[in-house]
């Protein structure tokens, strides 16, 4: 799954709740449960800069550039506004940083393995997928920057049973 977004943040937060009268849903579970194997944030690494390197410093104008739409994002130098600036580098933003989920399923299915960079095998006992526990009302998870980042879209990878992603 790909997410586009032109933010400016730290936190990545996914959730899943079942909350308020599930009984006008009968089709729906009354459990929330998060099944991520891999979460990947793209965007450049530093804000200011923008570019298929993010090399190129934004417009003097700019605090923060968008990418696609030449726009300042997040605010603008005193005085500004306006369409400033074109592109940046997509580099996963989330690997290895800090994350935090509720009620992990098991030991090995803790939040941090979804920002191992690991994509080869999404299964459940593998050890790369994040996992939150059954019979809850609801679940999240979420990865910390560290900074505000620029961020144009996600990747989500699911959880593929006993299957190999490739």
């Amino acid at each position: 799954m790909n997410i586009a977004c032109q933010v400016v943040g730290r936190y990545v937060i996914y959730y899943n709740t079942r909350e308020g009268n599930l009984t006008q849903k009968p089709t729906y579970s009354k459990e929330a449960y998060i099944e991520l194997c891999e979460v990947e944030v793209f965007g450049c690494p530093e804000l200011g800069f923008k570019g298929p390197y993010c090399d190129e410093p934004c417009p003097n104008n700019c605090q923060y550039c968008n990418p696609k739409t030449g726009e300042c994002i997040g605010a603008c130098n005193p005085g500004y506004y306006g369409e400033q600036c074109k592109f940046y580098d997509r580099g996963n933003l989330a690997l290895h940083k800090p994350t935090f989920q509720s009620f992990t399923f098991f030991s090995t299915t803790g939040s941090k393995a979804a920002v191992d960079g690991q994509k080869n095998d999404l299964s459940l006992y593998s050890g790369h997928c994040a996992v939150t526990s059954e019979h809850q009302n609801y679940a999240l998870w979420r990865v910390d920057l560290l900074q505000r980042r620029k961020i144009e879209r996600l990747t989500l990878q699911a959880l593929t049973s006993v299957s190999k992603w490739g």
